[in-house]
């Protein structure tokens, strides 16, 4: 559905802003599509385990009829980065595709490029919000209740304490 009469305008968007890479995660049709039609490297993003087969076909039947109109095909991504760790699949859902790079998941490393992180009084915590996280004011909330719980936080990019937005 998110292919449905956008296309040429996402192209659009994207012709101006001029990428030099798409990334896209499993389930984005669009990504793939502007990056064959500007014809720049693609890289795909994996944001769970392994996803129905059945499901995957049918996104990539969907979207067949747009690279047929534009005359590409479907690039192959350059890389696949994949958080799912390979551990916890069964051999045979273990995916060897080229360019795949299995992240390592690790524990946060307490240095950040030879920085220390600033010493906390009390327990740290750290929150991220996923894509699909859309309200600002329940985010601004969940910080305001972590840090009035006496908890406290800091950026990966900076070794600041985090404000309780």
């Amino acid at each position: 559905m998110r292919l449905d009469g956008v296309v040429d305008e996402a192209v659009e968007v994207a012709r101006r802003f001029a990428p030099d890479l798409v990334v896209h995660d499993t389930v984005d049709a669009m990504g793939p599509l502007i990056a064959a039609v500007l014809g720049v490297p693609l890289a795909e993003h994996r944001i769970t385990g392994p996803m129905p087969e059945q499901l995957l076909r049918a996104m990539a039947d969907r979207a067949e009829g747009e690279y047929t109109a534009r005359g590409v095909a479907r690039p192959a991504p350059i890389a696949v980065m994949d958080p799912y760790p390979d551990v916890l699949l069964p051999k045979t859902e273990r995916d060897d595709s080229p360019g795949r790079l299995p992240l390592r998941p690790e524990p946060h490393s307490a240095t950040d490029g030879g920085r220390a992180l600033p010493a906390s009084d009390g327990p740290v915590a750290a929150v991220t919000f996923g894509t699909s996280a859309q309200d600002p004011a329940a985010m601004r909330s969940l910080v305001r209740s972590i840090a009035s719980a006496g908890v406290s936080g800091c950026s990966p990019r900076s070794p600041r304490p985090l404000p309780a937005c």
